[in-house]
């Protein structure tokens, strides 16, 4: 295709140097050749920021060099240097097809949209599988917003979806910014300000983002710890903040993101339980009967039941201190 515009890639980096290469050759190798890779190097501690300056031997990537500050500063730091007319990120363990960026570049322009939303490929140490089949379609704003917010959907990724300019930037300078005191559930709070403002969103059949699961060592590994206790208590602030933010702003999509904040007031009073902290177990149950009570009203035409059932089954069985192997049993249902 006629390469309209300038794509701005914006690729944060943190002591990835195992997989960085993967990542940027998928990037570099794009059919779409007008591009402008943003390497933000967020205090690498690994070889990561050399690799990172390895590259710029290609006239196409810029090098940012930070303090450790998170993802979300580093996306900012990004979005700053961005003088692409669309702009979109990758993790730096992922990687692309390169057919990818040319494909939805096009449908964006062919249909006049703000936001491109494409597909992703689900990669694991030893297969690959996508959950969800992705269709192609037109969405205004408010159903981007609620197709993301399905767990079902689109998903509140950043890195599924390429924005116009004037969509992340306000005005000239002045941009919308990734919350820097959240650890998860930043992306999904910048996504939700960015739809807000579409009028078209473009939904892809494209499928060549190649999304590297349970990685050891990423943001969202999984295990039992405090360390996924607090990554649970930045998804649950994340939730309510979308839901207030919706609601303020007249989404009838609202109680879907209300729903994610009771779905981390459900983790976080398990996860508690299952590490024996009483003190913690019992706010969080109290937080858990409030959020349910909220939801249900919500939710007055009995949709939901199975999950709204869990969370109160969950809530008797640690109200009676119930075994953890039960608990534990139940939280996997």
């Amino acid at each position: 295709m006629e390469e309209i515009g300038l794509l701005s890639i914006i690729v944060p980096v943190f002591n990835v140097e195992k997989y960085m290469d993967q990542c940027i050759q998928s990037i570099l190798a794009q059919n779409y050749r007008n591009i402008q890779l943003i390497l933000v190097d967020d205090g690498s501690t690994d070889r990561s920021g050399e690799k990172c300056d390895e590259w710029k031997k290609d006239s196409r990537v810029t090098v940012v060099h930070k303090e450790n500050g998170g993802v979300s500063s580093a996306r900012n730091e990004g979005i700053k240097a961005a003088r692409g007319e669309y702009i979109t990120f990758v993790d730096a363990d992922d990687y692309l097809s390169a057919d990818l960026y040319e494909e939805v570049v096009r449908q964006i322009e062919d249909n006049d949209a703000d936001v491109g939303m494409f597909g992703y490929i689900n990669t694991y140490e030893d297969y690959e599988k996508i959950d969800n089949p992705f269709r192609k379609e037109i969405l205004t704003g408010s159903e981007a917003i609620r197709d993301c917010i399905d767990p079902n959907g689109w998903q509140l990724f950043v890195w599924n979806k390429i924005f116009k300019r004037n969509i992340v930037f306000c005005e000239s300078d002045n941009f919308i910014k990734y919350p820097t005191d959240l650890i998860i559930g930043e992306d999904a709070l910048w996504l939700l300000e960015c739809l807000i403002r579409c009028s078209k969103v473009v939904c892809s059949e494209a499928c060549g983002y190649h999304y590297r699961k349970n990685r050891e060592g990423s943001a969202v590994y999984n295990s039992f710890n405090s360390g996924r206790i607090k990554g649970c208590k930045s998804r649950l602030e994340a939730g309510e903040r979308g839901y207030e933010f919706l609601k303020q702003n007249g989404e009838k999509t609202d109680w879907m993101m209300y729903r994610r904040a009771v779905f981390s007031m459900k983790d976080l009073a398990c996860e508690t339980y299952m590490l024996g902290d009483l003190k913690e177990n019992k706010a969080y149950l109290k937080r858990l009967k409030e959020g349910l009570k909220k939801y249900s009203r919500m939710k007055k035409n009995g949709a939901d039941i199975a999950f709204i059932t869990k969370c109160r089954v969950l809530f008797i069985l640690m109200t009676i201190n119930a075994p953890k192997i039960i608990v534990n049993k139940c939280m996997k249902l």
